[in-house]
């Protein structure tokens, strides 16, 4: 909540602009009412941002394992399994690679072992190794999608990251973006982040989330043979893939 003091501070403000704008003062220009709301509404704004408290690790656990999936994966010749996350109603974003030669699959709660059938693809990316799918009867709140651009995702950042390493369900890790890489990799196409997030098989298709638990990325695997080479998919390629089935 608002202090007093604080609440005073912005109606302090548009009581002086208001002095101004009726003084006797030809040379200046007056200020109108739309320039007032405005920097009222930026006064605010300030306000809001330095009241806001950090999210505790714990919160971002507790709230991000609630929307992570642990997916099973059918081939003609194995079985695999991944990690994804909610994106809206029935529709769970992963990677493209978790679900190549896909013949059937199901999803779970990290918290349980009830399935539930994929029942459909409904849009893919090769060239940035996205998938989103339909599963129906799984519900659980969607993770909000944040912004990976330059201006919002910086190197030494801290993010989290949920999802099922080595078939243990349901595994919450931190690390830092210790690089931004433009040029891709072998799977992805385009940027992507660089994390020191601990990666192991079964991670891919998890959520990267920020301190303000936001998605920034979606876990996109790890350079074989290197110690915390790991990378993310930068998640304005999944805002992309999201708003053509939309």
């Amino acid at each position: 909540m608002l202090s007093k003091n604080r609440i005073l501070s912005p109606l302090l403000t548009l009581l002086w602009l208001s002095l101004l704008s009726c003084a006797d003062k030809p040379t200046e220009p007056e200020l109108t009412a739309e320039d007032v709301a405005h920097i009222v509404a930026d006064e605010l704004a300030r306000i809001a941002e330095a009241e806001k408290t950090p999210l505790t690790p714990q919160v971002i656990a507790a709230t991000a394992l609630r929307s992570t999936v642990y997916l099973r994966i059918q081939t003609k010749h194995k079985n695999y399994y991944g990690s994804g996350f909610v994106v809206g109603e029935e529709m769970i974003a992963t990677c493209e690679h978790v679900l190549e030669g896909m013949v059937s699959g199901t999803a779970e709660s990290v918290f349980d072992e009830r399935k539930y059938p994929i029942t459909e693809t409904l849009a893919v990316s090769q060239k940035h190794d996205l998938a989103i799918v339909e599963v129906k009867g799984f519900t659980a709140p969607p993770l909000t999608l944040g912004d990976s651009s330059s201006n919002s995702v910086q190197v030494g950042e801290t993010v989290y990251v949920t999802g099922n390493p080595k078939k243990l369900k349901g595994i919450f890790s931190q690390g830092v973006i210790s690089g931004i890489r433009h040029e891709g990799n072998e799977l992805i196409n385009g940027k992507v982040l660089q994390m020191t997030v601990p990666i192991s098989l079964g991670s891919s298709g998890g959520p990267v989330l920020n301190r303000n638990l936001e998605v920034i990325g979606v876990v996109g695997g790890d350079e074989l043979g290197a110690q915390n080479l790991n990378f993310a998919i930068p998640v304005n390629f999944l805002r992309i893939l999201l708003s053509t089935i939309r």
